[in-house]
């Protein structure tokens, strides 16, 4: 449920001795807009208040997951079927076959997919078009859900109050964390902390080692979906308020969004539309992510206005142009 490019450097006469605080406002603006112009895609995110429906038709989904190739793949509870749509919602059928209650979906960067069968305590693989590859790891009871690091590590959710982790060939790599209320999706930050919502009560966080880092956020209610955008920001669905909330990576409420029906899993859509489940109506929901002005197309004078010493704090020296002293 993841363009840089080097900044210029400013060389000044060899006669004068330059420093940022002697460039004029000009030369520093430019300067930062050169530097971050595709080193930063956008200020922050956010997400329409009022979400849009982008399928209907399934039985008491669960999981959702995007495929490499941007199709959209949802876990019918009811019916042992995953649902396949294209990225504008169209139904392409269904994806793989043989599930048990499957009830999340994981896509890995090789594109993957793995499903997580609650009633049989199995994980289910598959190639990117839906054909078998067999079973991933074993040992599982009532898998919930399923998380990929950026190292090709993979944690499950078992509902007994523990999480599993495996390498990317479905090695076991033993008991990551236990302790759990009924755990059910998987977060893993890009600093490899991992986040793991509790059904019955709220979100644990750990370091990548598996220590404890106490709890993230507040104020949920039944949470069970959990993802992170391309911001940084996590969003938590709660299954039991209907809702979904977006913080910051520090725990830092940014914003509800309402209209759901016992939302469950999320996942983010190829043009970084939120995308959830909702368990309550048999649908998925979207929600438009906000469209971000990237820095490269925001004009000089759109930073003049933010004051120089807000732009230094922003992006700090190293996203400055380099200025040679001399």
């Amino acid at each position: 449920m993841s363009i840089n490019t080097t900044a210029p450097t400013i060389a000044p006469s060899p006669k004068r001795r330059s420093t940022i605080a002697k460039l004029g406002v000009g030369a520093i603006a430019g300067s930062i807009l050169l530097g971050a112009m595709q080193t930063e895609s956008a200020i922050a995110l956010s997400y329409a208040s009022i979400p849009t429906t982008f399928a209907t038709g399934l039985n008491r989904s669960y999981g959702i997951g995007v495929a490499s190739n941007g199709d959209v793949l949802v876990a019918n509870f009811g019916n042992s079927t995953v649902s396949r749509f294209s990225s504008t919602g169209t139904s392409l059928g269904t994806f793989g076959s043989g599930f048990n209650g499957p009830l999340d979906i994981a896509v890995a960067s090789n594109g993957d997919v793995l499903v997580a069968n609650y009633n049989s305590s199995t994980v289910s693989r598959f190639n990117s078009i839906g054909n078998p590859l067999g079973t991933f790891g074993s040992g599982f009871t009532n898998p919930a859900g399923i998380a990929f690091a950026s190292n090709g590590n993979v944690f499950i959710s078992n509902n007994s109050g523990t999480v599993s982790r495996f390498n990317s060939a479905g090695g076991s790599l033993g008991t990551f964390a236990s302790g759990f209320s009924a755990p059910r999706d998987i977060a893993v930050a890009s600093n490899g902390d991992v986040l793991v919502s509790n059904a019955g009560g709220g979100v644990s966080r750990f370091n990548s080692a598996g220590t404890s880092l106490g709890t993230f956020g507040s104020g949920f209610s039944g949470p069970w979906g959990i993802v992170i955008d391309s911001s940084g920001d996590v969003l938590v669905s709660n299954f039991s308020g209907g809702t979904v909330t977006r913080f910051s990576s520090s725990g830092t409420l940014l914003q509800t969004l309402t209209g759901l029906n016992q939302p469950a899993s999320m996942a983010i859509a190829s043009n970084g539309d939120l995308l959830v489940a909702n368990h309550g109506n048999n649908s998925v929901s979207r929600f438009a992510v906000a469209t971000p002005v990237p820095f490269g197309f925001t004009p000089i004078w759109g930073f003049l206005s933010l004051g120089i010493r807000p732009l230094i704090k922003r992006f700090k020296p190293r996203k400055l142009a380099t200025v040679a002293a001399k």
